[in-house]
């Protein structure tokens, strides 16, 4: 009897140490994949910098922002990972700047999270480990969506974002929109409908999953009036 129980013992804790082994390892794993998406956004940031032209100094309205592109419709994807079509399907001008082959709209600043992002211009889910991207919509039609990876370099830090807190979207033309933080929502992990419904009250939208990967994060903003 007592051997049993010994033997048992032994089992629970092999068991229990591969366990832990393996969310070491998983940790390990995530940091490594963490530094690495950080690393190759940072040198997107940089090539961006160099080839977007000189900001303008003030930013733009609502009123005027407009004007400045036309929308662009691409191919995304819902948040459950089928495929769908978002945006205009005629498309018009709009600018933007290649790094190695990939189209960007722009760069997103977060000063509250000292957080300052490429915006790949088309949804891609193996591309969010290098970059943020639009998810659907642009700020020409006041309804851009953005999704990033929770990793602390990208958007696992937006639940810390207060109401009136700012995002500054700098366009691939140099063109500046600052936007106010209206408020935050966790949705459920397939509803894309609450992710795009509203559209009336909000202009910019950015959105990540939580640890669990049951829910996305939500955060609506609105385009600042000059």
């Amino acid at each position: 009897m007592t051997d049993k129980k010994s033997k048992k013992g032994r089992l629970l804790i092999i068991a229990g140490t591969v366990l832990l082994l393996a969310a070491l390892s998983l940790v390990l794993w995530n940091n490594h994949r963490q530094q690495a998406s950080s690393k190759e956004m940072n040198s997107i940031l940089s090539s961006l910098r160099l080839q977007m032209p000189q900001s303008d100094e003030s930013s733009k309205s609502e009123d005027n922002h407009k004007d400045d592109f036309g929308s662009v419709g691409f191919e995304g994807e819902s948040i459950g990972g089928s495929s769908d079509n978002y945006g205009d399907s005629s498309q018009t001008e709009e600018t933007y700047i290649e790094v190695e082959q990939k189209r960007y709209i722009g760069i997103l600043q977060i000063p509250s999270l000292n957080l300052e992002l490429p915006i790949m211009a088309d949804y891609s889910y193996d591309e969010l480990y290098n970059s943020p991207c639009r998810y659907s919509g642009s700020v020409a039609t006041s309804d851009i969506i953005i999704a990033a990876h929770n990793y602390r370099y990208f958007f696992g830090p937006i639940d810390n974002l207060n109401s009136g807190d700012k995002l500054i979207f700098t366009s691939a033309d140099g063109q500046i929109y600052s936007y106010s933080v209206v408020q935050s929502e966790l949705i459920d992990g397939d509803d894309a409908n609450s992710l795009r419904a509203n559209s009336d009250d909000w202009d910019m939208t950015l959105f990540t999953c939580t640890w669990s990967g049951t829910s996305r994060l939500v955060v609506r903003a609105q385009l600042d009036v000059q």
